[in-house]
């Protein structure tokens, strides 16, 4: 039983101090739906185990999720003619000194592709602005998070409409 906050009660004619220790009365959690969908999306994270994460939530949401850690990943895959709804990338990438240069390769390669940029550090100028055209989800996120934010991304119209500066610097 969680005890409430601490209560001192005096009365005016002999001003003894009480205390009264209640329960608390629980809040009721209010469960909204998760925004859910049947789309196909890539999920793209140098690191694995944070690309698997991201690809099982989206997977228990109801879409068909592949995950993979680099540009090659990305490219592979809509090489292999299988179409992609969605793709889930970070900002920069590791493996490459442009992480947009990929999404760029990849919308040239599927029109109609839309992106949803993910970043765990505070963005450059020169990447905001570069990024304006994607919308870019803020880690840490969860999963409640990332369905609303790739359900707004799959429901706006194609990012691949959209053009990115030919290159960023910082």
């Amino acid at each position: 039983m969680a005890i409430a906050d601490r209560m001192d009660v005096h009365r005016a004619s002999h001003r003894l101090p009480v205390t009264i220790l209640a329960p608390r009365v629980p809040k009721p959690v209010v469960r909204l739906p998760l925004a859910a969908g049947s789309e196909r999306i890539l999920v793209i994270d140098p690191r694995a185990e944070l690309a698997a994460i991201t690809a099982r939530m989206l997977s228990d949401l109801g879409y068909v999720a592949y995950w993979g850690v680099n540009d090659f990943d990305v490219l592979d895959l809509l090489a292999s003619g299988d179409p992609i709804d969605l793709l889930v990338c970070p900002l920069a990438l590791p493996s490459i000194p442009d992480g947009l240069a990929v999404i760029q390769k990849a919308v040239s390669r599927q029109p109609g592709l839309r992106v949803l940029l993910t970043s765990g550090s505070v963005p450059s100028h020169a990447e905001r602005a570069a990024a304006g055209a994607y919308p870019l989800l803020a880690k840490p996120y969860g999963q409640a998070k990332l369905g609303n934010w790739v359900r707004q991304a799959l429901d706006t119209a194609a990012t691949a409409a959209r053009q990115l500066p030919e290159a960023v610097t910082s």
